[in-house]
């Protein structure tokens, strides 16, 4: 009896054991898979300064939209350096993105020490998220303390709920880098406004040129000092030569392979290209998107012996073209009534070519993406768009009709 009870008990006590060494590992094996996921990309060689308290913050009021969306510009910027974001003779990064997007301004902080504006959509508890993130993004990384001015945007239908306060408090830097890396946002009961948010950014910069970027591409890092000896070349430093200005100048896009280390200059890129850890943006998703550039031609330019701030050739307007280019802050912005997945910049460069503007490669610069685009991660949008090319571009000629985009200046859009 006292033997068949102790057997018992021992065996009790061995699935005591056993369940609390299952739990105990399942926590070690989430903490490990967490901050795998968290330093699996470039940001993993970013070391955070110490905390600085010194910041203010502020709430300013919401200016409404068509469309019923809400934008708080310069949010939290009382006592803000805005001093440090204008020069006029300089450029200013335009980006936008939900809150998961958030994280990539540590990364390309680290390239980039100009200005830098970004239009966030943050509906509903987004927006507590964000005011706490604008914190802790300020308290431990100096530069985007100084560089960047943030833009809340949410829609009446999601409005920005910022009870929620206070979740990164106790947090140290390492802590926010994971929180921003593993935040999903909340995408409320509206559609995500592309050229909305891209022109409230750009009303952000106080510089006489913008460079709008999606929130997962990184500039070169020498990008802005070699644009602000261009201006000077090219005698575009005042403001009356930025607004008369018709050049817009276009920026090669490259994808990185995956965990490579990053590139800082053209040649550390035609090595990577030349190794296959590199290759022309949306080179397997979307080839009519970034063909115009003409990347051989570019590489090409390796061998020359042109001065790094010089422009290297004109490209002529070609329908589906989507480039990235530096612009005068001036220039037109863009067309928030198109929405549809990729009509929304290609009616930007048609309303650009319809003006005017002449699009010219930079011949040294380049714009990177963190990984390849493959045809497995494509969202049903651009499978719609890459399986029937004719259907889309169509629909996009016909939303210019409808918007009232017709005559000779655009039929360069319609041929």
């Amino acid at each position: 009896m006292f033997r068949y009870l102790f057997q018992n008990e021992m065996s009790r006590s061995r699935r005591v054991a056993v369940i609390a060494f299952i739990l105990l590992t399942s926590q070690i094996l989430r903490l490990f898979f967490e901050n795998w996921y968290l330093f699996s990309g470039n940001i993993n060689y970013i070391s955070p300064a110490a905390k600085d308290t010194s910041s203010i913050r502020v709430v300013p009021p919401s200016i409404e939209h068509e469309g019923g969306y809400l934008v708080n510009r310069f949010y939290k910027s009382e006592g803000f350096g805005v001093n440090d974001l204008k020069d006029p003779a300089d450029v200013t990064l335009v980006m936008h993105g939900t809150v998961d997007r958030l994280y990539r301004l540590i990364e390309i902080a680290e390239v980039w020490s100009g200005p830098i504006s970004m239009a966030v959509y943050a509906p509903m508890q987004d927006a507590s998220f964000l005011d706490d993130a604008i914190d802790g993004l300020r308290l431990c990384w100096a530069t985007l303390r100084k560089s960047v001015s943030f833009h809340l945007v949410h829609h009446v239908n999601s409005p920005a709920n910022v009870t929620q306060l206070g979740s990164f408090v106790y947090l140290s830097c390492k802590d926010i880098i994971r929180r921003l890396r593993l935040v999903k946002p909340n995408v409320g009961r509206s559609q995500y406004p592309h050229n909305l948010l891209r022109n409230v950014g750009r009303s952000g910069a106080l510089t006489n040129f913008v460079l709008h970027i999606d929130a997962d591409l990184a500039p070169s890092r020498s990008l802005r000092g070699k644009f602000k000896e261009l201006l000077k070349t090219h005698n575009l430093e005042n403001g009356v030569a930025a607004r008369s200005s018709k050049l817009l100048f276009v920026l090669p896009v490259f994808e990185l392979r995956q965990f490579q280390n990053p590139v800082r200059t053209k040649q550390e890129l035609a090595d990577a290209i030349k190794e296959r850890n590199a290759r022309p943006f949306l080179q397997e998703t979307c080839v009519p998107c970034h063909r115009p550039t003409d990347y051989d031609r570019w590489l090409q330019s390796l061998k020359s012996d042109s001065n790094d701030s010089e422009i290297s050739y004109k490209v002529d307007y070609v329908k589906e073209w989507t480039p990235f280019f530096i612009t005068p802050k001036h220039s037109p912005i863009y067309d928030d009534r198109f929405v549809a997945f990729g009509h929304d910049v290609l009616a930007h460069i048609c309303e650009l070519q319809a003006n005017g503007y002449e699009f010219r490669v930079l011949t040294h610069e380049f714009l990177i993406h963190n990984g390849y685009r493959t045809k497995s991660k494509m969202s049903q949008f651009e499978r719609k768009r890459r399986d029937d090319r004719a259907t889309f571009y169509d629909k996009f000629l016909q939303a210019l009709r409808e918007n009232g985009l017709v005559g000779s200046m655009y039929n360069n859009c319609y041929d």
